[in-house]
């Protein structure tokens, strides 16, 4: 029962900051037609009421006239993760470059101090 309670948690919480509703292809999809409270929204580009999308419905506190996030949660970060997939990668690839440079400074001084050389590091 914990692990069902988590996945709301999660999803309560991922729902306003991606700016979206539901856990499937569908905003009120998996809520029984009821939209959860987490789907609220005030100023968003996304936002529709409830009674403009066809498979939600009213209940628990919020009415046909309430805005809810329109997009499916689902695409919306599969979409941020596609749009910074660029960004990450650079990153990834400038921290490995960086520590490929440490690793042959370190192994240049190694080589030094083992061949004897090491006054030259002085």
């Amino acid at each position: 029962m914990d692990d069902i309670s988590a996945d709301k948690d999660f999803t309560n919480g991922l729902q306003p900051f991606f700016k979206c509703c539901g856990s499937k292809a569908d905003p009120c999809a998996g809520f029984a037609g009821n939209v959860p409270i987490g789907c609220e929204c005030k100023d968003s580009d996304h936002c529709k009421a409830v009674s403009e999308l066809p498979t939600c419905s009213a209940g628990d506190g919020i009415t046909a006239d309430t805005r809810i996030y329109s997009r499916a949660c689902p695409r919306v970060v599969i979409d941020t993760f596609k749009s910074n997939s660029k960004l990450a990668l650079g990153i990834s690839i400038g921290v490995l470059v960086f520590q490929m440079f440490g690793i042959a400074i370190s192994m240049f001084v190694c080589c030094k101090i083992r061949s004897g050389q090491s006054e030259m590091l002085a």
